[in-house]
C-alpha cells in the first residue's frame, strides 16, 4: 500500500514487511471491506511518533476525501 499525505510531502510503502503483520492486516481488511474507489482506498488519521514510528489510526476510517 502508499501511504501519503494530502500535500504528498510524506510518502511511504506499508507493507506486511515494515510492519506488524496482524496490524498491516488489519488495515487491509478495513480498506476492502470500506468500498472507497472499489476497495482500493482509504483515509485514515495518522501520525508519527517520536520515535520515527508512523500510527495509523486504523479503528477511525474518514470518508472519501475531496483531495
Amino acid at each position: 500500500m502508499v501511504c501519503y499525505d494530502q500535500r504528498r510531502k510524506l510518502q511511504c510503502q506499508v507493507t506486511s514487511w515494515n510492519c506488524v503483520e496482524e496490524e498491516w492486516r488489519k488495515l487491509d481488511k478495513v480498506i476492502r471491506r470500506g468500498g472507497i474507489a472499489g476497495g482500493f482506498k482509504g483515509y485514515f488519521k495518522a501520525y508519527i511518533t517520536p520515535k520515527g514510528t508512523m500510527k495509523i489510526l486504523v479503528n477511525e476510517p474518514l470518508p472519501l476525501q475531496p483531495w
